[in-house]
């Protein structure tokens, strides 16, 4: 890392350790927390002359899906008897309030989350090319929140926005989200070095701002605003003690 730069791309000054400023009382962040779930659930029985079924569903978490299935038959008086049953359930989470330009939690079709790795939280891989951070010496773009789309999503485009330009750095970053749960690996190449690192987090929307509670990894909470379309994710990750300075991170869903 260069200039302060967390491995999620946080500046924090000149000390700094992994999401938390050294000696800070708060990470960085703007925004009250929020959170959103919801889960579903369903039984069905039944019974019969000469055969019987019985079956049951649930269902649980945020944008994912899950099933069971039973079978069971007889028969009686020479008679014989079959029965199936399928069962599935998924669920979406959907909140937030609007602030700006609006929010809204993530939601969509089977997401599961990677199981550990090892020494690793999550067995999530980087891929594509370095981002490099680039400059601009305009302000900050101003957050509009949005809904935040279930999926993979790799970093496209890095850039700090003021007067006074970070070192040169290149970033390989990946986001997996699945409702409030979010997994992330990150590649980090600054100062001749390259060093990777996993976390998983439970992420909730409030307004234009994600609050991100660390899970594995680490267990602060940060909090970044943020930019979502269907194919893209933005994080304002700040950086700058300079009001409307700052980094800001484009991931563009897989």
């Amino acid at each position: 890392m260069r200039n302060g730069i967390f491995f999620f791309t946080v500046f924090c000054g000149a000390s700094c350790v992994v999401l938390a400023c050294s000696g800070a009382g708060a990470p960085l962040g703007t925004g009250d927390g929020g959170s959103s779930s919801s889960g579903s659930s369903g039984g069905s029985s039944g019974g019969g002359s000469g055969g019987s079924n019985s079956g049951g569903s649930s269902g649980g978490g945020s944008g994912g899906s899950s099933g069971s299935s039973s079978s069971s038959g007889g028969g009686s008086g020479g008679g014989s008897g079959s029965s199936s049953s399928s069962s599935g359930g998924g669920s979406g989470g959907s909140s937030g309030g609007s602030s700006g330009g609006g929010s809204g939690s993530s939601s969509g079709a089977t997401c599961n989350p990677t199981p550990p790795d090892g020494g690793a939280c999550n067995s999530l891989q980087v891929d594509g090319p370095l981002v490099p951070l680039a400059c601009v010496p305009g302000p900050l773009p101003t957050p509009k929140g949005g809904t935040i789309a279930d999926g993979t999503y790799v970093m496209t485009a890095a850039t700090y926005y003021g007067a006074t330009c970070p070192a040169p750095e290149g970033d390989r970053n990946k986001w997996l989200v699945c409702g409030t749960t979010w997994q992330t690996v990150q590649e980090n190449n600054a100062n001749g070095t390259t060093s990777d690192h996993w976390f998983d987090l439970n992420v909730t929307v409030s307004g234009t701002t994600l609050q991100l509670q660390g899970t594995c990894g680490f267990t602060q909470t940060i909090s970044f605003p943020f930019d979502a379309t269907p194919t893209t994710l933005t994080l304002y990750v700040g950086g700058s003690s300079t009001p409307g300075e700052g980094r800001v991170d484009v991931y563009t869903r897989q």
